[in-house]
């Protein structure tokens, strides 16, 4: 994560604009379930009104949120993300122990599918280190606009993660050799980071930087 600092003033700038639209408050509506019908995650896209103060002109400006109402918003957020990823960090631990298991099996009989199998073993230590890393930095104490800016990249990177989580544990559901993983784990921490970050991702996609 360390390409983080790279945008971190940018970043702050935006945690302000995201606030202001409400994406660091109360999450609209939450998940009631991640796998939809076809098998996608599609967060609503919330609509909100933009706080405007009517000057006499008739000119709106917008209302920035303080730095105090940033640093609440983005805590609350972190908190979520400090309880759930460990629950993450230790089924994927379980995983890739299983996937090594599998892969020795099929190493003599079935070359190809244990390398497969090697491939998603890497993948579960990538995950875990992400996860890993989102956790480090969630935990952060805040000491100044340099670390609330990074809280706020990790809680929208948080977003990522949750999708990579998803995708892998489809992946591991669709092989008959891979079936009997559990992952209800790694999707119950994906539905909990959904409801953080949903506000978010809805804003971001609405967020325009001109008409044009």
């Amino acid at each position: 994560m360390s390409h983080y600092k790279n945008v971190k003033y940018p970043a702050l700038l935006l945690f302000s604009v995201c606030l202001s639209l409400d994406a660091f408050g109360t999450t609209a509506a939450s998940l009631s379930s991640v796998e939809e019908e076809n098998g996608e995650v599609h967060p609503k896209r919330v609509r909100i009104e933009v706080p405007t103060v009517t000057q006499n002109s008739g000119a709106a400006e917008y209302v920035l949120p303080t730095r105090e109402e940033i640093r609440e918003g983005l805590a609350r957020k972190a908190k979520v993300l400090i309880s759930e990823l460990p629950k993450a960090k230790a089924s994927l631990e379980t995983i890739e122990e299983m996937l090594v298991t599998k892969a020795r099996r099929l190493q003599s009989t079935n070359f190809l599918r244990a390398t497969e199998l090697a491939g998603l073993v890497s993948g579960a230590k990538v995950l875990n280190a992400s996860a890993y890393n989102t956790m480090i930095f969630a935990a952060k104490e805040c000491r100044d606009d340099n670390d609330l800016a990074m809280l706020g990249v990790a809680i929208i990177g948080s977003s990522s993660l949750k999708e990579d989580l998803i995708k892998f544990s489809r992946i591991l559901g669709d092989k008959e050799d891979t079936r009997d993983i559990d992952c209800r784990v790694l999707m119950d921490v994906s539905a909990k980071i959904h409801e953080i970050t949903q506000d978010i991702d809805a804003n971001l996609q609405d967020f325009r930087l001109s008409n044009h």
